[in-house]
């Protein structure tokens, strides 16, 4: 299931930037969008799939929301919310580490 996610999330960024370009809009504008559809992606599979999934999801809505009020924040906030999903990630799978138990 989280294989299916990481697909959608690729997947859809990548059409709502092709449907920027295909319409000849500014590039620009593109990032709140992208960062949007993932947000909703993520949020969708931490309500339906696992609640881990929402911390990443609040990354995205966050960097969704300033590239959208300050444009010119646009990258730093895609790298924000970029390293802020994997830190989620990162930190649960140490987690995962710690309660295995040792290999033999």
């Amino acid at each position: 299931q989280t294989s299916l996610v990481m697909v959608a999330l690729l997947a859809l960024g990548t059409v709502s930037d092709g449907v920027f370009y295909l319409r000849d809009a500014d590039p620009r504008d593109a990032g709140p969008f992208s960062m949007l559809t993932m947000a909703s992606v993520l949020v969708g599979a931490g309500i339906g799939i696992d609640a881990r999934f929402l911390a990443s999801g609040g990354f995205f809505l966050t960097a969704g929301l300033v590239c959208a009020l300050w444009p010119a924040l646009t990258i730093p906030a895609i790298g924000a919310a970029a390293v802020g999903g994997l830190l989620v990630v990162l930190v649960d799978a140490v987690r995962q580490i710690r309660g295995a138990p040792p290999r033999a």
